[in-house]
């Protein structure tokens, strides 16, 4: 019975949670920041996190306070750490761009990472331009290209765009590559190594190579037989 009455109770915590959730939301969209403030931080402070990304909104945007992206920070931090994907995305912006915290490229990639895997297509399109650049993350066209065509398939503009452009610096058998891995990714299947998606050399790195190793092999022999006839 006391099992009973615990459920019914969290249920109702959870319903009054919600309603003062969207009291604060509706107060958000209509320009009344200090309403939305009252309604979102006793609930934050209680560890909702989407009342704790919303606080973190409200300082980095300056909403009815002054901007303190340090505060917003912290209230970021504590929703992503909770697995909340937008509160992710936010802290991965906060670290590529340095606010509130030293620019951290790793770190940033790191929280990308995070909210791009829950399906957060702007997420998925930062993290696609990290591998692109090679900025916080090993440089991957194939890994860049999957995660832009998972965000263009929810419409992302700017996924599309940059998938385009990335395209055309990629062979063709990588686009197909990054496609299929996109495509298993959609369905459930994540579990990829990122290792093994190297991209192969292309034709003037495998020339330049074996042009190397000829001229190394050369300078090995010259050196043998000059040895040789010397003795």
């Amino acid at each position: 019975m006391w099992k009973f009455f615990k459920k019914i109770s969290a249920e109702l915590d959870d319903a009054i949670s919600q309603d003062y959730f969207d009291a604060g939301q509706e107060s958000y969209m209509q320009g009344n920041y200090a309403a939305a403030l009252a309604a979102w931080q006793p609930l934050a402070k209680h560890g909702d996190a989407q009342a704790q990304h919303k606080m973190g909104l409200i300082y980095g945007n300056g909403k009815g306070v002054d901007k303190d992206y340090k505060e917003a920070l912290k209230w970021f931090r504590a929703a992503a750490e909770q697995g909340n994907p937008d509160a992710q995305a936010n802290l991965g912006v906060a670290y590529s761009k340095g606010l509130g915290v030293a620019e951290n490229a790793k770190e940033a990639a790191k929280w990308f990472a995070l909210s791009a895997e829950q399906e957060h297509t702007k997420a998925q399109v930062a993290l696609g331009a990290m591998y692109e650049s090679g900025s916080g993350v090993m440089q991957n066209y194939v890994t860049a290209y999957m995660w832009l065509t998972l965000a263009a398939t929810a419409s992302n503009e700017d996924a599309v765009e940059g998938r385009a452009a990335l395209a055309k610096k990629m062979d063709p058998s990588d686009v197909t590559k990054a496609q299929d891995l996109a495509e298993k990714w959609s369905q459930g299947e994540r579990n990829f190594d990122e290792k093994k998606q190297k991209e192969p050399w292309k034709r003037g790195e495998i020339i330049a190579f074996a042009t190397l190793i000829i001229a190394v092999l050369s300078i090995i022999i010259s050196i043998l037989a000059s040895v040789l006839f010397t003795q």
